[in-house]
């Protein structure tokens, strides 16, 4: 997607990101590494271990490689002290609320790693919605009742499924944004709001208009 002024996520949070440098991003682990840190702030390897039930050995291998390519930060300095285990692992943040990715063209180096990106992205998405259906019913019944899998079928032109992209991406932007270091609202929880926008794969392409 990439970056322009009408999009409501293009703020100091957001970063318009070269498409070589998510060669970074293309394992699955460090999407949700990057994934947590960006949903519940500053953390450690071994925490991020225990949430996501692998090694801190690896957890740590793969936090060094988002630090490589400039996805996450040293997070030491806002720590309180009485937070750290001894005060000699290392703390990490993610160093953009969200990653915009710039465009590319078809056939180049740079759109395979943008592909490959795009494809652990989706299997992301499913495994979010996966894991709610799996907790669903240890939540209260308000949230039970509001998720949504909808698949809507539309007949348009590329100008009009821009602009249905764009009104989305509109009534998103009224809505205000998670951030960890601001409390949740009184009864409210972290709400992952997922859609696509892609034409059906099973038909003959249009021709150019």
């Amino acid at each position: 997607m990439a970056e322009d002024e009408h999009h409501p996520l293009t703020d100091p949070g957001v970063r318009a990101t070269d498409p070589a440098a998510l060669q970074a991003l293309v394992h699955p682990l460090r999407l949700q590494l990057l994934g947590q840190l960006r949903r519940h702030g500053p953390a450690t390897a071994t925490r991020l271990a225990e949430v996501l039930h692998v090694s801190s050995a690896l957890a740590s291998y793969h936090l060094r490689q988002l630090h490589a390519g400039g996805f996450v930060e040293d997070a030491d300095e806002e720590v309180p002290a009485e937070q750290r285990r001894g005060g000699r692992e290392r703390w990490w943040r993610a160093a953009a609320r969200s990653t915009l990715v710039e465009p590319t063209r078809a056939g180049d180096a740079a759109d395979a790693i943008v592909r490959d990106y795009l494809a652990v992205v989706l299997e992301a998405c499913f495994a979010n919605a996966r894991t709610w259906l799996d907790v669903e019913p240890e939540w209260p019944v308000a949230w039970q009742e509001l998720d949504d899998f909808s698949d809507v079928q539309l007949a348009l032109t590329p100008d009009e499924a821009r602009r249905l992209d764009r009104e989305i991406s509109g009534v998103l932007g009224r809505y205000r944004r998670h951030d960890p270091a601001v409390p949740l609202p009184e009864g409210g929880a972290i709400v992952s709001v997922q859609y696509q926008l892609f034409p059906e794969a099973r038909q003959t392409p249009p021709a150019d208009a």
